[in-house]
């Protein structure tokens, strides 16, 4: 879902597939389109609602699972713990992007060091031309 947003990506789809020994290469049950919007949290609770909703359509429905395009599969490594990257090339939007992708409470915070100062963000939010965010600031452990 990170990469996902980082490469631009509005929307998504959550699919029922049959297991394989390759990730997502299994035939597809279902599949339905969720948007990438929001905090990382948000996107999980979507994307938990629609699954639900996918299970019911293939147990009402049983449908015959179709396979799906001869396209290789994007496997990303999973996001760490990482300050936000600053330059002049970004807009806000991009570090926007930054706290939202890891905005959810199994994921570190985005965060930037300034001096013996840790300032973790959440919450984020684009506001008029700027960026709304809640900031919780630490004095770094080796300080």
């Amino acid at each position: 879902i990170q990469n996902q947003i980082m490469d631009g990506l509005i929307t998504s789809n959550v699919n029922l597939l049959t297991m394989e020994s390759n990730i997502d290469s299994g035939k597809i049950y279902c599949c339905d389109q969720i948007s990438l919007q929001g905090s990382l949290s948000d996107i999980w609770q979507t994307i938990t609602y629609v699954t639900c909703n996918l299970i019911k359509k293939c147990v009402i429905e049983n449908p015959k699972p179709l396979s799906q395009p001869n396209k290789e599969c994007m496997v990303y490594k999973r996001r760490k713990k990482q300050p936000i990257k600053f330059d002049n090339v970004k807009n806000i939007s991009y570090i926007y992007e930054q706290i939202r992708m890891m905005d959810d409470d199994e994921y570190p915070c985005s965060y930037i060091v300034i001096g013996d100062y840790t300032l973790e963000f959440s919450r984020a939010k684009l506001k008029d031309n700027g960026l709304l965010s809640d900031v919780f600031i630490y004095k770094n452990k080796n300080s």
